[in-house]
């Protein structure tokens, strides 16, 4: 990828500043006062911020480069041959996506159980809370904003662009390291650290396998799926 190591440290910058917006609107929206749960307002101001890392690939990668946004992802998924069929398109949009999300799932119960055996309850991954789906149509656009919007932009942005820029200089094995703890450390959650930086080895492999988003996004997808629907 032609983007430098200074173009994915602005563009990181961007992102973490997003995530601090995100983390003071959930509070703002969840805990003031009488204000218990999230209104209409919310979703699309949680959208719009999750947005900014677009912003940041287009202003630090594809316009500044001018490279096609294929460049970060947003292509049909190749097989290992080169060429595309029918099965391998299967393969890798559901079978490698499958499997993803399952080994993302034994690796985050299997900490669960050890982080439990331990005895370090502020380390236990905390489920999504129900307060913070809303009700109604706010819950509606908050679950397409966590299952459908959320994982397109991450993907684009930490494997299609972060991982992709990273390789050149740090070779793959190094890249996917740090792009899965930029991942991990980019949620904001201590507790969830660990299993999120497995997820985040898990999708840059497929991102890799694959040199397309949508296998990751799938994984991505059914996983925040999942979560949300243990909140409901």
């Amino acid at each position: 990828m032609p983007w430098r190591i200074g173009d994915l440290a602005a563009a990181t910058a961007l992102v973490f500043v997003s995530f601090l917006v995100i983390q003071a609107l959930v509070v703002l929206a969840t805990d003031v006062g009488e204000a218990a749960e999230p209104d209409l307002l919310t979703p699309w101001i949680l959208g719009a911020v999750e947005g900014l890392m677009l912003l940041a690939v287009w202003a630090f990668g594809v316009r500044r480069y001018r490279v096609p946004w294929s460049s970060v992802g947003l292509r049909l998924p190749e097989a290992r041959s080169g060429r595309r069929s029918s099965s391998a398109l299967w393969t890798n949009i559901i079978v490698l996506p499958m499997v993803a999300l399952l080994v993302s799932l034994v690796s985050t119960g299997i900490y669960a159980s050890m982080i439990d055996v331990l005895g370090f309850d502020a380390l236990q991954p905390s489920p999504v809370p129900d307060e913070f789906l809303g009700s109604g149509a706010t819950r509606l656009l908050i679950s397409a904003v966590v299952v459908l919007w959320g994982p397109f932009v991450e993907e684009v942005f930490f494997r299609g662009f972060f991982l992709g820029g990273l390789i050149a200089p740090l070779g793959a094995a190094r890249a996917v390291v740090v792009s899965a703890a930029i991942f991990a450390v980019a949620h904001l959650e201590i507790s969830s650290m660990i299993p999120l930086f497995i997820t985040g080895l898990v999708l840059a492999w497929l991102y890799l396998r694959t040199r397309s988003i949508w296998p990751p996004l799938m994984a991505h997808a059914a996983q925040n799926l999942l979560a949300i629907s243990l909140a409901a």
